[in-house]
């Protein structure tokens, strides 16, 4: 994504004489992380149990929504509200690099604005993935981001992630030319 596109989006958060260089946004749609091939069958294993949960206590007369519909509302969110969610939160987020910082914009409700000042970024990792994008680990990748990363895809913005981009190798690129200028 070139700087002009989406810049317009970040220019109220610009401090004076900043300027952006890179602009992208996360690969929409759903996707699968590989906490997946856990979460997968477990969500299902999960539904499957309630549904026969459901069929025994109602043929019993001992049905109860009480315990019923929690437990539903989760099976709901890990079968597919986890999905929705992350591909709604992917569809929200931006990203920017400017000549002094890293920015996303996103969020479930408005827009968050979150920011690293790139003088503080150790490192920089690129994660590519099967489908040509890649995410961008600043700092070292750390296995907390890398599990908000997968279980709840998008939250991880804000942690040092910009996740599942297009284009990700410019970026990478521009904050690894950054960090060797800094040495």
């Amino acid at each position: 994504m070139r700087p002009g596109d989406e810049a317009a989006l970040f220019q109220p958060l610009l401090r004076r004489g900043e300027r952006v260089l890179w602009t992208g946004r996360p690969r929409p749609g759903v996707r699968l992380a590989p906490i997946d091939r856990i979460l997968v069958p477990f969500s299902g294993a999960w539904a499957l149990v309630l549904a026969l949960a459901y069929v025994s206590a109602a043929r019993q007369g001992t049905l109860s929504m009480t315990w019923f519909v929690p437990l539903a509302a989760v099976a709901a969110y890990l079968v597919m509200g986890r999905f929705m969610l992350g591909a709604y939160l992917r569809g929200r987020a931006r990203y920017a690099i400017t000549n002094r910082r890293v920015i996303a914009v996103g969020g479930l409700f408005g827009h968050t604005a979150t920011s690293r000042d790139i003088d503080s970024i150790d490192a920089v990792a690129i994660e590519p993935h099967p489908d040509g994008a890649a995410t961008l680990w600043l700092r070292s990748p750390v296995l907390q981001d890398r599990w908000a990363a997968a279980a709840f895809p998008g939250l991880a913005t804000g942690r040092g992630a910009l996740v599942a981009v297009d284009g990700a190798r410019a970026a990478f690129d521009l904050l690894s030319e950054r960090l060797r200028q800094r040495r």
